[in-house]
């Protein structure tokens, strides 16, 4: 392998940013929401994190379903939130509150039900 480092000297390469993980637990919660087939996860997780503020510091899609116990024009998208705050511990109705408000801004927000188990 060759490498020019006169080309790599000349790229404009971002500092790393180090962020110090948190000394404090995390909270994780999973909720299910059905959709129209044409709203995507990304509609999703955008309201998500708009909704979750600051202590959701992590979201991710884990599971997309079609099929029995869904519409034939919808689709149920599962999510795997994250909550933290780096400064304290979460007691739970810290947690519960932003929980809610994003159920509450998807399902009007999004035209989305939330998923029952």
């Amino acid at each position: 392998v060759e490498f020019s480092l006169t080309k790599l000297i000349d790229k404009n390469v971002k500092p790393i940013k180090y962020k110090e993980v948190s000394k404090y637990p995390e909270v994780n919660k999973d909720m299910a929401f059905i959709v129209n087939k044409d709203v995507t996860a990304q509609d999703l997780m955008n309201q998500i994190k708009k909704s979750g503020g600051r202590l959701l510091t992590n979201i991710d899609v884990f599971d997309v379903y079609t099929g029995d116990n869904v519409g034939e024009n919808e689709k149920s998208i599962a999510f795997s939130l994250t909550f933290n705050d780096p400064t304290k511990t979460l007691n739970d109705e810290e947690v519960t509150t932003v929980f809610n408000k994003i159920i509450n801004d998807v399902e009007t927000k999004m035209n989305a039900k939330l998923r029952d188990k």
